[in-house]
């Protein structure tokens, strides 16, 4: 089922006269579940696309296009809460900065579902941005805090 979501996300690329970035986008969750038993593998998870669009704190900088794809999967086999269960996450995608191109990269991070609930979910992450080109530049952490609501 596709559950909609609002991200809010900061970027801190490895060459400083880049900036801190800092946004907001949209993230649509392909596929999510939550199973709640003693079976084999991760309890909750999520398979995501998102896209963000950011803003540097140097003045002379131009907006910043990030998107990516990828999952999220809990360490934890069977909850028994649903606030700040653990998780990690992988993806692959796409960063463009305006006068400097486009860039892709993969990325993988560690974070917590601070609030899991049937219908609302509230997720902050911290992940690695790795660029296959010009990684000395545009590597980098990240984090993000994302709030998903299902109407179905």
């Amino acid at each position: 089922m596709l559950v909609p979501g609002l991200t809010g996300m900061a970027y801190l690329p490895r060459n400083d006269d880049l900036g801190l970035f800092y946004g907001g986008g949209l993230e649509v969750a392909l596929l999510t579940w939550s199973n709640s038993s003693e079976s084999f593998g991760p309890a909750m998870g999520r398979l995501r696309f998102s896209v963000n669009m950011l803003t540097s704190s140097e003045a002379d900088a131009r907006p910043a296009y990030l998107y990516r794809g990828g999952t999220l999967l809990s360490f934890e086999k069977n909850p028994a809460r649903t606030f700040l269960v653990p998780y990690f996450s992988g993806d692959l995608g796409g960063l463009h900065v305006h006068d400097l191109g486009g860039r892709l990269f993969v990325d993988g991070g560690i974070g917590a579902y601070l609030v899991y609930l049937p219908r609302f979910m509230l997720d902050l992450e911290a992940s690695y941005l790795f660029t296959f080109e010009d990684p000395d530049d545009f590597g980098g952490p990240t984090a993000h805090l994302t709030a998903s609501f299902s109407f179905w």
